[in-house]
């Protein structure tokens, strides 16, 4: 949305607040797809008309050069909000004036059944980069939040984009969609410590994504079952047909090739990445695919070593001596069937990059003040080079930074282990 729109919209807040009903609205506007299924959530949670309609009103210049259009004709397609209309673009007795980006069907006065022209479709120039920033709130078990990102101006794809470039086409805003899991906290029938930390790798990464211009979803603390049957539904959502990428995070406990829901139920990662491929989720062929995967790979590290509680692989108890971790975290049963993946176990479909925190058969080490070390270095690494680098010499910083700058108090390392099939180069920035 650009300036005038948005000074049009603060002018006229106070009018538009008293008088706008959100449900004639709301309805418009998802259907022309300005708004989403959590945007329609959220403002029908609120208790109080008012606040409905100034939800309504800080949403609309994060959608993008169209949004103002599709409000405009929204207030239209009601009789009883057509005033409102009238005060975005007043009309003079003699002659009616279209507002900019309109065609107006004739020059003279127009009775006022007549319905409104349509749209034209907005010029690059009419739209600018808005801030990038969203704020995570942290709620109850398998509660879900979906954060809207910033807009930016559509832009067309180049020669040097087509599908014969090396380099992938990123020119959409948002780029795509995020899916974050955070299981943090475990029931008891699990046996698994809740994941202090986690809720901050949550927010980084979060933070991180959206400014990145990506719609973030958020779900947390799901048993193993939900946690298939959403990423699941997340591989068919059909924005995917608009977007030039996807991004899943998955942050629990884990084993090689699996990680665990909050009941203690295991979830194999190979079908996670199943539900990706070409035959299940055809509007995501050919486009790339990140997978961020925060969770232990397995119980290797050396014996008798007791933990320092800020830096703990999954518990807080310096007491506990190795055998009996193994027992509570990796049950003999898990470890003996799980394996390792092999190379040849992993999907054949291009356009993939799998970042593991940590190497097979290995814990991956979290703070839980300050998050984990693979999500630390992802997040600063990023924000610092995703403006000028693509993502495989970002992954390579991420290993270096893991690897040199993180040791425990017992002197215990990492290193992840990322693991590429993408067939060009991927840059979160437009590439000219």
């Amino acid at each position: 949305m650009n300036k005038e729109h948005r000074q049009i919209l603060r002018k006229n807040r106070l009018a538009l607040v008293e008088d706008l009903e959100p449900r004639i609205i709301l309805n418009f506007l998802f259907q022309e797809g300005i708004f989403y299924e959590n945007d329609l959530e959220l403002v029908n949670s609120l208790p109080i008309r008012q606040e409905k309609a100034e939800q309504i009103l800080d949403t609309l210049p994060r959608r993008g050069p169209k949004a103002f259009n599709a409000f405009y004709e929204a207030l239209n397609s009601g009789g009883s909000q057509r005033h409102l209309a009238d005060l975005l673009y007043p009309k003079t007795p003699m002659q009616e004036t279209s507002p900019p980006g309109f065609i107006s069907s004739t020059s003279s006065a127009r009775p006022s059944s007549e319905e409104p022209s349509r749209p034209s479709e907005p010029r690059e120039n009419d739209s600018e980069i808005e801030g990038a920033f969203s704020r995570l709130e942290v709620s109850g078990r398998g509660s879900i939040h979906l954060d809207p990102p910033s807009t930016a101006p559509p832009t067309t794809t180049t020669a040097a984009e087509t599908q014969d470039s090396d380099v992938y086409p990123m020119n959409r805003c948002p780029h795509g969609l995020c899916l974050i899991v955070n299981n943090a906290s475990f029931e008891a029938e699990s046996r698994l410590n809740n994941r202090r930390g986690s809720n901050v790798d949550a927010r980084n990464l979060q933070t991180l994504f959206t400014s990145l211009r990506y719609r973030v979803k958020l779900v947390e603390n799901v048993r193993a079952w939900k946690l298939k049957d959403v990423v699941f539904k997340f591989a068919k959502d059909p924005d995917h047909k608009n977007s030039d990428s996807v991004i899943v995070c998955l942050l629990s406990h884990g084993l090689e090739g699996k990680i665990y829901g909050i009941d203690g139920g295991l979830v194999s990662i190979e079908d996670i990445l199943k539900m990706f491929k070409g035959n299940n989720a055809k509007d995501l062929v050919g486009k790339p695919k990140l997978f961020f995967i925060q969770a232990c790979r397995g119980g290797e590290f050396d014996r008798g070593i007791s933990f320092d509680k800020t830096d703990s692989p999954d518990t807080p108890d310096e007491e506990k001596k190795v055998e009996e971790i193994l027992e509570e975290f990796f049950p003999e049963e898990d470890v003996i069937d799980s394996g390792f993946l092999s190379q040849q176990s992993l999907p054949s479909d291009s356009d993939i990059l799998i970042a593991y925190s940590t190497v097979p058969g290995f814990v991956s080490w979290r703070n839980q003040d300050e998050g984990s070390w693979f999500v630390q270095a992802l997040v600063d690494v990023f924000k610092t080079y995703a403006s000028k680098e693509d993502i495989l010499s970002m992954i390579t910083r991420v290993n270096r930074k893991v690897a040199l700058e993180f040791q425990s108090s017992c002197k215990k390392k990492q290193m992840p282990a990322p693991v590429l099939m993408l067939t060009r180069k991927l840059y979160f920035h437009h590439q000219n």
